[in-house]
């Protein structure tokens, strides 16, 4: 048997990617007929087969072309980490692999050790195929390399994973040589058998070993496999777990419990469990030991010595197993391996192997466990909730199997053996519990349920029996009649599940049946599937049915939810404010939506207040209505409105509000809907006692007044409950100033005169703002600043506004107003600080082409590139000995070279000074030149004086300052237009100069530069730039020198690694293979970029824009060679 001891760790693992081991016994020479002998996969199919990481697919065939599904990666993965599979682990909660499934434990353990997940919505993903790159994924998952190698940081030569979220799994991959070099990684390609073979072989032989860890016991075992758990699952039975499968199955006389009997073994691959003579003592600590290795257990509370009550047949589709007290619902009890048929029939099995007596083995996949109709509750997820209960399991087919595919046969009896299974109470393991199940049937099946139906297009009866039915034999046939005229009939389904070969459905389609009235269906012969026939009273059955109109249901109910309130409050005497939860609307305006209710206590002539939609305001999303009620008598009076509101002299006034007839705005705006379905939607009616409030407190001065530059003060005034708003009353205002000279004056105005008025909109003055409405604002005479103002309100001066013609005190009052007290404040109004504004004279010009330019702009223009007029280039009289001057700035190795011309002279100082100068956005750099130049007489072009140019009269000889700023080597990184801003230049008197920005023209100057090498196989590497590059690929091999570990190479070949599209990397080939000692990777490579023996360097900056189609030798930018490095790898 292959040894379980190997472990995978990645570069600087600490760790063991792998656990415990349990793994299927395969013979190293298994054969396939499918599989040539001279097979290119042969060797790492022999290696996994010899390792028992995989088998075949039954029939002696391995199939190799065959898709790799994710359940089959899950067991291969698994078994290739010598993970236990029959480890106890949580159900993976997915709905598509379950207990049962010859996958589900393989699942089940991945999923706990992280090894893989699902795909979402609850599922495994089981039947679907493995893609490369999810392939790439989960061995990163299973053998935990994402913790040790950063994928983004690995160069991968493949081209179509850019932007792919797998690329940087397939990186880590590639740095441990488990991928070979190509342009192409084809991410979505499907991954057959014998493709995975090869890679999952490759990938155990390049992660490097580390030797298993030595136990130092005291007693080293003599076999060499140890006990590595032990636990007792019952009074009289303990499981142990071993490091590895004997080779034979064991005997009671290998196994030995200090203080107890050994009755009996049983094993499976590495589980073995014990049996004792007599029940151990509860809560005591024993020793198991086997072959020298020994490990102590505690004895464990017998839970129940038979917990199994009965297990019936239920049909030839279910058998059913009662349990005397609840178990637990969980995998365990899921689990068809823990399900024994004929165990104990004989006591010589307990030293056999247990797995061929258990029902999971006969049942193929083809069978499962189900809690029948007992409720398994669910999170919000869709997973079950943990710590269920369950008095009784179905084990039943799930593709129309009968239990004779199980190997019972009919009139005779078996023993059914449940293990494992653990106590609902306690959550302990119960006692081993059997029964004996009788195979019989003699129950004729039953009608349990029929369906409603409706009349839509395709009407379905759906007729629902206690059991699966058949429609007929070659004896007997089972007819369904409707009014007495035999219609055609067919089971849901024989091959899926049980619930559908329960259901019989007949077409209802093309009968002429009358709507909304009884039907009566007649069932004669209905047959079971052991041909039970019912002869009783359901023969034959007789039931009714009605054609229905279809139920009204919602559109997506997002859009039509129905609505609600969710609060009501006041905001002034006579104003409310009515919220919902989404805009609302009624089908009809002037039906009341909100109800004032009269109250109890009130007496016949007082009335309900109505309000409709018509009435109200709607905030601009339709979700806040304001409701606005009449200031009248709210009596029966023939003047009176229906919103009339009246407190009856009183401070409060207790009503109730209903909220009622209004539904969602987007289903009064959809025609589709029909009258008689708008019901659906109509809104929860609302209804509250509230204790409505009457404004009884006057406004009062707020905390802070102010004042603007205009001479007006601001008093800002709060009045409660409703923060409302206040009007002029009658009265006067004294104005009394101190200035800073202690002088104090005095003088009174009427609160009607025009300086006295109420602010009509929010103003902010020193950080605080006053509010329209709420603010006082009065226009001071002879106002002074450096003062003190203090303002003087006489009682009845100011009132509130909120009732102002709207509600009356009593029915028979004119409506008094809050009014204020005799009130104060004072507002200091400093000196104002003065600063002197900033002495300003003479401007860069603001001609932007014509002084401020470059020479790549001379440079464009004089090659008829610039587009802009001739007039716009200026420069220096002079030839191209004069700097600045029009010839000397076209001068190739001047195009990097920048003129600012000042209007006259300026400091030396300050033009000079680098942190005036910005080249987009950033200082200039420091490594920059610039220089100082004085020039009398400037033309545009040759022709335009400078003179003429600025506007200044033409005055010949004035003198005029202009710098000339070289940038530095590798400062411009691509062509293009780039701003250059002048700001804080001064003239002779010291005065600053206005800022001003121009765009210029700027070549790149940044030379290609080799960062990284490496090799490429034994006879080619890859050179790496910082940009895009182009080569003379006939001269450019003189431009390198290659060394392998010392060892020089000589270049015969320079390409492109992805022609015709021009990158950052260039492909050298070498005259000879190298020679090397090692591999690839430990190889030692240096590769000096270098001129020629004629000085000449054949590597340019590629710039596809020279020749104007992005292509050819036109598109190296000669003034930009390579620069001279070497670079290793």
């Amino acid at each position: 048997m292959a040894s379980k001891s190997r472990k995978f760790i990645a570069t600087g693992l600490s760790a063991a990617v792998v656990a415990s081991a349990v793994a299927p016994v395969a013979s190293a020479a298994t054969t396939f007929t499918d599989v040539p002998a001279n097979a290119w996969y042969g060797g790492s199919l022999a290696n996994l087969v010899e390792k028992n990481i995989i088998g075949g697919v039954g029939g002696g065939k391995f199939a190799p072309d065959q898709a790799v599904t994710r359940e089959q990666l899950a067991k291969m993965l698994v078994y290739a980490l010598e993970l236990d599979i029959n480890e106890e682990v949580a159900d993976p909660g997915f709905s598509d692999a379950k207990p049962g499934d010859w996958y589900y434990k393989a699942v089940a353990v991945a999923k706990a050790h992280g090894v893989l997940n699902g795909v979402g919505n609850g599922k495994f993903g089981a039947g679907s195929s493995l893609t490369r790159e999810q392939m790439a994924t989960a061995i990163v998952n299973a053998f935990k390399l994402r913790d040790k190698v950063d994928g983004s940081k690995v160069e991968i030569p493949y081209t179509d994973l850019d932007g792919n979220a797998y690329r940087n799994d397939v990186a880590i991959l590639y740095s441990y040589g488990i991928l070979a070099d190509g342009t192409a990684y084809n991410p979505k390609e499907v991954v057959d058998r014998k493709g995975f073979v090869a890679f999952l072989d490759k990938t155990l032989t390049k992660l490097p070993k580390v030797e298993e860890p030595k136990p130092e016991p005291p007693t080293p075992p003599t076999t060499g496999i140890t006990i590595k758990s032990a636990e007792a699952r019952s009074s009289n039975a303990v499981t142990l777990v071993l490091s590895d499968a004997p080779l034979v199955n064991l005997t009671k006389d290998d196994i030995s419990i200090a203080g107890a009997t050994v009755e009996g073994v049983t094993t499976t691959d590495n589980v073995v469990t014990v049996y004792t003579s007599a029940p151990l003592e509860a809560g005591k600590e024993y020793t198991v030991t086997y072959k020298g290795s020994s490990v102590k257990f505690t004895a464990v509370t017998l839970v129940g010595q038979q917990n199994v009550e009965a297990v019936q047949l239920m049909n030839k589709r279910q058998i059913k197993v009662s349990f005397k007290n609840p178990v637990l619902w969980d995998a365990n009890v899921k689990n068809l391996g823990n399900y024994y048929m004929n165990l104990l029939s004989d006591m010589g099995d307990r030293n056999g192997n247990l797995a061929d007596d258990s029902i999971a083995a006969a049942a193929n996949g083809k069978w499962t466990v189900t809690a029948g109709s007992q409720e398994i509750k669910k999170d919000k997820d869709g997973n079950e909730i943990t710590g269920q209960a369950v008095s009784y399991v179905i084990i039943e087919s799930t593709n129309g199997e009968q239990v004779d595919a199980l190997g019972l046969k009919y009139n005779e009896s078996a023993n059914i053996q449940v293990r494992n299974v653990k106590d609902a109470a306690t959550k302990g393991y119960i006692n081993t519990s059997e029964a004996t199940l009788k195979v019989e049937d003699k129950v004729a099946p039953s009608v349990v349920g029929m369906s409603s139906v409706v009349y839509t297009d395709n009407n379905k009866l759906v007729i629902t029996f206690d059991e699966p039915v058949k429609s007929y034999n070659e004896n007997h046939r089972m007819l369904v009649s409707i009014n007495n005229n035999v219609v055609a009939a067919e089971i849901a389904s024989t091959t899926g599940s049980v619930a559908d070969h329960k259901k019989l459905v007949v077409d209802l389609a093309g009968l002429d049946l009358e709507k909304d009235v009884a039907h009566t269906v007649k069932v004669v012969g209905a047959m079971d599937l052991h041909e039970n026939v019912n002869t009783g009273t359901q023969n034959p059955y007789v039931g009714t049915f009605t054609l229905k109109a279809p139920e009204v249901k919602p559109p997506t109910p997002e859009v039509f939810a129905r609505p609600s309130v969710t609060g009501i409050q006041q905001i002034a005497d006579n104003k409310f404010t009515v919220t919902f939860d989404q805009a609302v609307t009624s089908f009809d305006a002037s039906k009341p939506v909100v109800t004032f209710k009269k109250s109890d206590f009130q007496s016949g002539e007082w009335t309900d207040i109505t309000v409709a939609e018509s009435d109200v305001v709607k905030s601009a999303d339709g979700k806040v209505w304001t409701v606005t009620l009449d200031a009248n008598l709210n009596k029966a009076e023939a003047d009176n409105g229906s919103e009339d509101l009246n407190y009856d002299g009183q401070d409060q006034a207790i009503r109730d509000v209903v909220v009622e007839n209004y539904y969602p705005t987007n289903v009064k705006a959809t025609t589709a809907i029909k009258d008689a379905d708008k019901a659906y939607y109509v809104g929860t009616t609302y209804s509250k006692s509230l204790t409505l409030k009457h404004d009884t407190v006057a406004p009062v001065i707020g905390t802070k007044g102010g004042f603007d530059t205009a001479g007006n003060l601001y008093i800002p005034f709060v009045d409660a409950p409703w923060d409302g708003i206040i009007q002029k009353g009658a009265g006067k205002l004294t104005v009394s100033k101190t200035n800073s000279k202690g002088v104090t004056s005095s003088y009174d105005v009427d609160v009607a005169n025009a300086k006295v008025t109420i602010l009509g909109a929010n103003t902010k003055l020193d950080n605080v703002t006053y509010s329209a409405g709420k603010t006082v604002v009065v226009d001071v005479d002879n106002f002074e600043t450096d003062a003190v103002y203090t303002v003087a309100f006489t009682a009845g001066s100011i009132t509130d506004a909120n009732r102002a013609g709207e509600i009356k005190v009593t029915p028979q009052s004119t409506g008094n107003l809050n009014a204020i007290k005799e009130s104060n404040i004072s507002i200091t109004v400093p000196k104002p600080v003065t600063t002197p504004a900033p002495s300003v004279e003479g401007l860069v010009p603001q001609t932007t082409k014509g002084l401020i330019y470059s020479g790549h702009d001379i440079w464009d223009f004089a090659g008829g590139v610039y587009a802009g007029s001739a007039s716009k280039i200026s420069t220096i009289k002079g030839n191209e000995n004069t700097v600045g001057s029009y010839d000397y700035m076209q001068l190739p190795e001047n195009r990097e070279k920048i003129v600012v011309v000042f209007d006259g002279e300026v400091l030396e100082s300050s033009a000079l000074n680098k942190n005036n100068y910005t080249v987009n956005g950033k200082k200039l750099d420091q490594k920059a030149t610039v220089t100082y130049h004085i020039a009398e007489d400037l033309v545009t072009n040759g022709s335009d004086t400078l003179a003429t140019v600025l506007g200044n009269g033409g005055v010949a000889g004035k003198k005029v300052g202009f710098v000339v700023i070289t940038l530095p080597q590798d400062s411009i990184d691509r062509d293009g237009l780039y701003t250059v801003k002048v700001e804080g230049i001064t003239n002779k008197s010291g005065k600053s100069m206005l800022p001003v920005t121009a765009n210029v023209s700027l070549h790149d100057n940044t030379l290609p530069t080799a960062t990284s090498a490496k090799l490429k196989g034994t006879k080619q590497l890859e050179v790496t730039f910082n940009e895009d590059v182009i080569a003379d690929v006939v001269k450019a091999k003189n431009n390198f020198e290659v060394s392998v570990n010392g060892i020089k190479y000589q270049v015969v070949d320079v390409d492109y690694p992805d022609y015709p599209k021009y990158t950052n990397k260039l492909l050298l080939t070498l005259a000879q293979d190298i020679t090397l000692n090692g591999d690839l990777s430990t190889a030692k490579l240096s590769v000096k970029v270098k001129k020629d023996v004629d000085g000449n360097m054949w590597v340019w900056d590629y710039d596809g824009t020279l020749n104007g189609d992005g292509t050819g030798f036109y598109d190296a930018d000669l003034a930009n060679p390579a620069r001279e490095v070497t670079v290793s790898n």
